[in-house]
C-alpha cells in the first residue's frame, strides 16, 4: 500500500537516499530533483557505489535498517540503475 504523497513525504525520502548513499556509498554523492506537472516528483541520488541498497526484514527492536522499507512504502515506483560510475537510486511521487 502506498500512502498519498506529501512534502513530508519527498523530505523524508531525501533525506533516507543521502543518508544511505553517505553512509553506505562512496562519495562524490549528487542529489536531483525533476518535478513536472501531472507526473509528480522524481528524486536521484547517485553514488560511486554499485552495491544496490536491498528491501529487507528488519526486526522490530532495530535501530536502523528501515530506510529502503520506507523509500518503497511512500514512493508510486523506486529503483536502482548501475552504471560505469556507481549507482543511482531513484523513487518517483505522484502529484496529490
Amino acid at each position: 500500500m502506498h500512502a498519498a504523497p506529501s512534502r513530508d513525504h519527498a523530505d523524508l525520502i531525501v533525506t533516507e537516499l543521502v543518508t544511505n548513499a553517505v553512509r553506505h556509498g562512496a562519495p562524490p554523492v549528487t542529489l536531483s530533483l525533476d518535478c513536472a506537472e501531472g507526473d509528480g516528483v522524481m528524486i536521484s541520488v547517485t553514488d560511486t557505489d554499485p552495491r544496490a541498497p536491498e528491501l529487507r526484514d528488519v526486526p522490530p527492536d532495530a535501530l536502523g535498517g528501515r530506510g529502503v522499507l520506507l523509500v518503497d512504502q511512500l514512493s508510486k515506483a523506486w529503483g536502482v540503475r548501475t552504471h560505469a560510475g556507481g549507482k543511482t537510486v531513484w523513487t518517483q511521487l505522484v502529484s496529490p
